[in-house]
């Protein structure tokens, strides 16, 4: 009994972990390795659950591992990104955006290049996928950037955007800051609630059984 208690308190922290942040792109770009511009090419979606993204790789914008970076070799072609779909549970829909769109990817790196087999990204966060580099993303982003030491020089890449890692300022010269996690405080308290009560609905089915 307690050890199928422990396996489904695994699998709970498992899938929030990864929703700390909810949509604060600073707090994603201060946890995921890598944060970098994508554009998306197409999307393996041959279920709803769990799918992957074929993406061009744009720009490493942050990373916070050494040496985490997308090589020369990857912006010649496109990535693999795993983890969209509805398969952590609760109120979690990570979407890869429209093909077409340039979007900011936060990611782990699943797999290095081993024997000519090109490494594979995972979404840090399991709820959110990809964040469209729309003004107010793009802005929030460069705020982080430029009060964010990287671990490696940033940005770097075959087509970065001008302004990237530069702060967006007011009239009067004061930082212009963007506060996107206000905007989903109700979504978040209600995902947490899911949840939360998921687990309780799994520690008690399993006590009964």
């Amino acid at each position: 009994m307690f050890c199928k208690f422990i396996v489904t308190l695994a699998l709970f922290v498992a899938s929030s972990y990864g929703a700390i942040c909810g949509r604060d792109i600073p707090c994603l770009a201060s946890h995921a390795q890598m944060t970098f511009l994508g554009r998306v090419v197409s999307v393996e979606q041959t279920n709803s659950t769990y799918f992957s993204a074929e993406v061009q790789p744009l720009c490493t914008m942050h990373s916070t591992v050494a040496n985490t970076k997308i090589d020369d070799e990857e912006f010649l072609r496109t990535v693999r990104i795993d983890g969209f779909g509805t398969h952590a549970g609760g109120s979690c829909n990570a979407d890869t955006g429209i093909v077409g769109d340039t979007n900011i990817f936060f990611v782990w790196v699943n797999a290095s290049t081993i024997h000519g087999v090109a490494r594979r990204f995972g979404l840090f966060d399991p709820c959110y996928g990809a964040f469209q580099y729309n003004d107010a993303n793009a802005q929030e982003l460069n705020n982080f950037m430029a009060t964010h030491e990287s671990t490696v020089q940033t940005p770097i890449g075959a087509d970065c955007p001008a302004d990237a890692g530069k702060p967006a300022t007011n009239p009067d010269g004061t930082p212009a800051v963007v506060n996107l996690e206000a905007e989903d405080n109700s979504s978040a308290v209600f995902k947490y609630t899911v949840n939360v009560l998921t687990f309780l609905a799994a520690f008690l089915a399993l006590y009964y059984m």
